[in-house]
């Protein structure tokens, strides 16, 4: 085939690629800050939060396989832009502005009184959406790898690159997220954890570029797939 005879990657491609790792760490890293934000800054109780989890729970069992069916049938942008390429950008492009809402209540942006039932149905909202997006992302990216690095030498490459990304900023996030946390405010404040929230999703974006150029499809692998 046409893929079969494409030329070898660039060493840059690699190293590209394996910036999903450190995007996938850090949105997931201040993710998991959520409920101890619910439980200390939105004062929601913990039979409040088990049911959050247990409704966005209930989402992410059903939505994995939906997203994966949908998008492996869909070839709308295929010709133009890649089979997978164009699903991982949207996730990795929208996932940061659902990671902020997550802990923004929309009370606090319509300056209107607290209501806990609007509170916990737009919370679940953005759970669900942030999810979603991820799903989206996560599982065309999957997809993406035996066609992007075929054979053992560029799979081994690929997973030694996405080790070495990897574990650099797993480290750098652990003390990175909760010294931002602090220098903003510390963790009975809700706008550090926005602020916070934001400061994620600035990185992500950064990082953004060189992945997305690490997942691109080139020409030869879009005539194979249309």
């Amino acid at each position: 085939s046409e893929v079969s005879k494409r030329p070898p990657h660039k060493p840059i491609k690699y190293w590209a690629w394996a910036m999903g790792g450190p995007i996938f760490t850090i949105l997931n890293n201040m993710w998991s800050r959520w409920q101890y934000y619910a439980a200390h800054i939105l004062l929601f109780s913990q039979l409040t939060i088990s049911l959050i989890y247990l409704i966005y729970s209930t989402v992410d069992a059903f939505n994995d396989p939906i997203v994966g069916i949908l998008t492996d049938r869909s070839a709308r942008f295929t010709e133009r832009f890649g089979k997978r390429w164009p699903w991982i950008m949207i996730g990795r492009v929208f996932q940061p502005i659902f990671l902020i809402l997550c802990f923004v209540p929309l009370t606090f942006l319509m300056k209107i009184p607290s209501n806990l039932i609007l509170s916990i149905t737009w919370t679940i909202l953005m759970m669900c959406i942030f999810e979603t997006m991820g799903t989206l992302s996560e599982v065309n990216q999957s997809a993406l790898f035996p066609d992007l690095f075929r054979g053992v030498e560029e799979r081994s490459k690929s997973i030694r690159a996405q080790q070495v990304i990897g574990i650099l900023f797993q480290v750098a996030m652990a003390i990175f997220i909760p010294l931002i946390i602090q220098w903003l405010g510390g963790e009975d404040s809700q706008q550090a954890f926005i602020g916070t929230a934001i400061i994620c999703a600035v990185i992500v974006y950064i990082l953004l570029i060189p992945f997305a150029y690490g997942a691109h499809e080139n020409k030869e692998m879009r005539t194979f797939r249309m």
